[in-house]
């Protein structure tokens, strides 16, 4: 486990340069909708300016990153997608995202079972 004591603390023009990236990325949510596809690559993105900054441990990074553009973690995405496009649910968006988390969840655990 990752003691924070051993993180060092970004510097400003980093955590500058990572705010500034994500409020241009907020920006273009409202141009057009986000997809999940787009959100993990954003994601390794990020995970990458940090790798080059040498502010967080880069075998952790790493390791973050591969599990991201795994096999796994993309048909993880692809199922839950499906499922949030197909399932219909009345009320807020976030019983729809609950009701998705959970049918994509036993859609994988049926798949590896």
């Amino acid at each position: 486990m990752l003691r924070a004591a051993s993180l060092q603390p970004l510097s400003p023009s980093l955590l500058n340069e990572l705010l500034l990236s994500s409020a241009a990325a907020d920006m273009a949510t409202t141009l057009q909708p986000l997809t999940l596809k787009r959100d993990v690559a954003r994601a390794i993105e990020l995970l990458e300016k940090l790798q080059e900054s040498g502010a967080v441990p880069i075998p952790k990074l790493q390791s973050l990153q591969r599990v991201l553009q795994s096999e796994f973690c993309t048909a993880v995405r692809e199922v839950y997608q499906y499922m949030h496009e197909t399932i219909t649910i009345s009320g807020c968006p976030e019983f729809r995202a609950r009701a998705t988390a959970k049918v994509c969840f036993a859609e994988v655990l049926v798949d590896v079972l």
